[in-house]
């Protein structure tokens, strides 16, 4: 039995662990821009946050409607498979894009971002949902010895 490319490439990437950093989500970020949004969407702040409730959220600002200060922040206090944290920022990128095109300035899971979440999954295999269960992710430690010692 021969096992194609494509497949080969699946079963490893579900395996490997990735600990997001800036230089992986921004590479991610400008990748995806360009296949899932035809790289329309310029670049916002994307920061890594300790977050253990939240993988992932997006947030800006409006003034005169004009969206100001979009920001994709990303929590690193989990470690993901390739595709998962793919998942997660293209999730937060779709809300980026409906924000910037005024199609949805409240940021809701409603009718136009699960029409383009069914779009991208079917079209590009991804699993954008609108939570992600974090029972089966490893969770990474930050801060120093002392505080690390008591959480």
């Amino acid at each position: 039995m021969k096992l194609s490319k494509e497949y080969l490439h699946q079963i490893i990437m579900e395996q490997i662990s990735v600990v997001p950093n800036i230089y992986n989500v921004m590479w991610l970020f400008n990748e995806y821009n360009k296949k899932c949004f035809r790289g329309e969407l310029p670049r916002p702040m994307l920061n890594l946050v300790h977050d253990k409730k939240t993988l992932g959220r997006f947030t800006c600002d409006f003034y005169d409607d004009e969206m100001e200060n979009p920001q994709i922040d990303i929590s690193d206090s989990y470690e993901y498979t390739e595709d998962r944290l793919r998942d997660v920022l293209v999730h937060e990128m779709i809300h980026y894009y409906l924000a910037y095109t005024q199609q949805d300035v409240y940021l809701t899971h409603g009718k136009k971002f699960k029409a383009m979440a069914n779009y991208i999954n079917t079209n590009f295999g991804m699993n954008i949902t609108e939570t992600v269960d974090v029972s089966d992710m490893n969770r990474v430690k930050h801060g120093n010895w002392f505080t690390n010692m008591f959480s």
